[in-house]
């Protein structure tokens, strides 16, 4: 999840980064209590801009084609060489 400070000027530690403060700008951090707790409490906001953007960059993975597999060769099978 992508956090910011709730309010400028106000010093938010990031507990994963040996408490150093989050930029005013904020950061992707992991959804657990502690960041939980900081934004029930009103330390920190939730910007979904930031985090959409970075989550709904498309994969740049290069997947088959079903027809780039079945155009695939079968291995060779090594019981007929015994």
């Amino acid at each position: 999840m992508f956090v910011k400070p709730a309010k400028e000027g106000l010093i938010v530690r990031d507990p994963d980064e040996k408490y150093r403060p989050i930029p005013a700008s904020g950061k992707q951090v992991k959804k657990n209590a502690y960041w939980l707790r900081r934004l029930r409490d009103g330390d920190v906001v939730l910007s979904a801009a930031e985090s959409k953007s970075k989550s709904s960059e498309p994969s740049k993975k290069k997947t088959k084609k079903k027809s780039e597999i079945s155009e695939e060769k079968p291995l060779p099978s090594s019981k007929g060489d015994e």
